[in-house]
């Protein structure tokens, strides 16, 4: 009971009004405050050095939270680079799996996001509406944030939230929170202090109105268009927990253009969804999943928003007529409903997308959920329908399934079941798959496997924690597998090696290597049994201004792009500087050499895109950015010279939260008779407003 009392705060009401500037007024004299006292880095499990006191207080319409960060040596204030700064995460519904989190630092930049599945997934997309103000003295810093209740989602009337406090100190990199956790575990939503007597008081229904007005200058292979759209998304909070959004001909295009990405694979390049209207309540509709650094399970995507609204390769985005969205958000349950309307384009018929999500949570962090989904095109329709689950124990093991049917002509069936059995000093993972040859949902979701695939992999290895020296971290393991698919005739064995050294400066180091058979790879008419080979050697660091890093691999694999078996090597690597206060320098360079058969060098491929970025206020940044891309084929003659030249620039002003006023300009050329040729242009200038009733 002394340890539940321990790791709690009393949210205290308040009458009197509170003036946001970054002081602690006298108001907060009422409030009841807690201490952070569990250091993350550099020395896990210490007493931080540095003292930091949170206080919190809440009206009848908003919350607040004060840190007071004491420092010894002054907080290090760097705008647009590594500062000091202080994280608040809150889970209102006390679902111990979902949590908001609002961070601010010491110049007063504002970054929010959500986190799921206990916390193990983050997504840095959803933007709310809040504020922060800071104040920065000789030995101390303040950061005052208020959080107005109409912009969250919160369960009314329970007893208590889940909250945590977090601290960086960028000068010596240290990190610390209000209550600890085990270093195998990492900090999980289930394992959050709680808050108590938080009632909101506010009244009436939280209304967003959202017009987006987009004019824009469009050039596609010498066809120019002046283009003058407009657009609104609509959100209506009917109670805290149950939201509905529409949306009538938004603009969804990119304010900054997807890079240039070299891909030898067989499939797509994977982008992010970053649209407002499908960022909100994402959540509810994804699979479970065992989160960040457990690559080995990949649930199936059934739902894969991009695919809705897509860009298509001449440049244009199928219009989107009309969307509404309903999701509901309980302390045991999430409910989601999704309709959207798109028009036709070329060849692309207009088609109604819809989906319906139910997630169910059990034994404090557990779940388990249903999806169906419906896409109507011309005359004819795709389902999908899955169940899938996740149950986690304490100390970070897990147990995750996942059941899909889908129906495009024939119904096809898809199977995952995946585990992590962690213990302190070592871990053993699992994953299975079954599809059948009628499985496919890429009308809906994204595939990175192919029909009627059979798979199983095991592995295990050390995790080893290190409370001194230069070491912090060193993992390793062995893992070995069988698979095959409709490509293949056979069995593919493989095993896998690696090993992770994370170091007590932050810096790390990580290598793998895998090895097997192809199990006879049918490609066109031919069979091809060879020995594939993949190794990646990755190092990461920072030091003061600086944070580079390197990644390098080699492969003998089948080469999808060019129909040929051979050796590919990789490398990649990326630097970012800030040489001032407000100015940062930001470059990333990737080479690809590709082998033909033979063992010669068939091409070579470089692109390097640097970006120059100056962070003018913590609500108004301006950034710059080109890419050019060269290749050459020396078994044809053809020197190394530039194909492909990407050039933007990007000013935003947050004027207030939600509401960006953006000036963008993005120009694409292409190699066209031994020069370079416009084939693309984009001159943007986008403005979204926020109308709170």
């Amino acid at each position: 009971m002394l340890l539940i009392l321990f790791f709690s705060i009393k949210a205290m009401f308040t009458q009197t009004p509170v003036l946001l500037d970054g002081k602690e007024d006298r108001v907060y004299l009422q409030a009841d405050s807690v201490m952070l006292s569990f250091e993350t880095f550099p020395m896990f499990g210490n007493k931080p050095k540095e003292k930091t006191v949170v206080k919190l207080l809440y009206d009848e319409k908003n919350l607040y939270v004060l840190f007071k960060c004491y420092t010894e040596d002054g907080p290090t204030i760097l705008l647009g680079g590594n500062e000091d700064q202080v994280t608040l995460y809150l889970d209102p519904f006390y679902s111990r799996t979902t949590a908001y989190y609002f961070s601010v630092s010491v110049s007063g930049e504002k970054y929010d996001g959500i986190l799921f599945d206990d916390g193990r997934r983050k997504d840095p997309s959803w933007e709310g509406i809040w504020y922060a103000k800071t104040w920065a003295g000789k030995d101390i810093w303040v950061a005052e944030i208020k959080i107005p209740f109409k912009s969250i989602r919160y369960k009314k009337n329970i007893k208590k939230w889940g909250i945590q406090f977090e601290r960086y100190v960028a000068k010596h990199r240290r990190g610390m929170v209000w209550k600890g956790y085990k270093q195998e575990e990492g900090m999980l939503v289930s394992g959050f202090g709680d808050l108590f007597e938080i009632k909101p008081r506010v009244k009436g229904y939280a209304f967003e109105l959202y017009p987006v007005g987009v004019l824009r200058q469009n050039l596609y292979e010498n066809e120019e268009e002046f283009v003058k759209r407009g657009g609104v998304d609509f959100s209506w909070g009917v109670t805290p927990s149950l939201m509905f959004q529409a949306t009538f001909y938004p603009d969804f295009a990119e304010i900054e253009a997807d890079p240039y990405r070299v891909n030898l694979s067989k499939y797509e390049t994977y982008y992010p969804e970053k649209r407002p209207f499908f960022v909100e309540g994402a959540d509810i509709f994804k699979p479970a999943s065992m989160g960040q650094g457990m690559g080995f399970y990949s649930p199936f995507e059934l739902l894969y928003t991009r695919r809705i609204g897509k860009k298509l390769p001449d440049g244009r985005e199928v219009p989107i007529i009309t969307g509404t969205k309903i999701t509901q958000k309980e302390k045991t349950y999430d409910l989601g409903v999704l309709g959207v309307f798109t028009d036709s384009l070329e060849d692309i018929k207009k088609a109604l997308w819809t989906a319906g999500r139910c997630k169910r949570r059990m034994f404090e962090n557990s779940e388990i959920g249903f999806l169906g989904i419906l896409k109507y095109e011309n005359n004819s329709s795709f389902i999908g329908v899955d169940i899938d689950g996740a149950f986690r124990w304490k100390g970070g093991s897990q147990l995750l399934f996942q059941f899909v049917q889908t129906k495009d002509t024939v119904w096809g069936k898809g199977i995952n079941i995946g585990g992590v059995l962690s213990k302190e000093k070592w871990i053993v993972i699992c994953f299975g798959r079954y599809t059948d040859e009628r499985f496919n949902f890429n009308k809906t979701g994204y595939m990175t496997f192919d029909p009627k695939e059979r798979k199983i992999t095991i592995g295990a290895g050390p995790r080893l924690y290190f409370k001194t020296g230069f070491l912090n971290l060193l993992t390793a393991g062995v893992a070995g597998g069988a698979e095959t698919d409709v490509h293949r005739v056979e069995y593919s064995l493989g095993t896998s090696e690696w090993i992770t050294f994370v170091f007590r400066d932050g810096s790390g180091l990580s290598f793998n290597h895998n090895i097997g058979g192809s199990g006879g790879e049918i490609v066109g008419n031919d069979t091809l049994f060879y020995t594939y080979t993949h190794t990646n050697l990755n190092y990461w660091s920072s030091r003061g201004r600086m944070h580079y890093g390197f990644w390098t691999g080699y492969k003998y694999t089948y080469n999808y792009a060019k129909a040929w078996l051979g050796k590919q090597l990789m490398g990649n690597f990326w630097f970012y500087w800030n040489p001032l206060p407000r100015i940062g320098v930001n470059i990333n360079g990737t080479v690809v050499l590709e082998y033909d058969p033979s063992g010669r060098i068939y091409q070579k491929t470089f692109s390097i895109e640097p970006r120059f970025s100056s962070t003018l206020s913590p609500d108004v940044y301006f950034n710059l950015y080109f890419q050019p891309v060269y290749f050459s084929i020396p078994s044809e003659g053809i020197g190394l010279d530039i194909f492909h030249l990407l050039t933007g620039g990007l000013f935003a002003w947050e004027i207030k939260p939600k509401s960006w006023f953006y000036i963008a300009f993005t120009s694409i050329r292409e190699k066209r008779e031994e020069k370079l040729t416009e084939t693309e242009r984009v001159i943007a200038l986008k403005i979204k407003w926020v109308f709170n009733f």
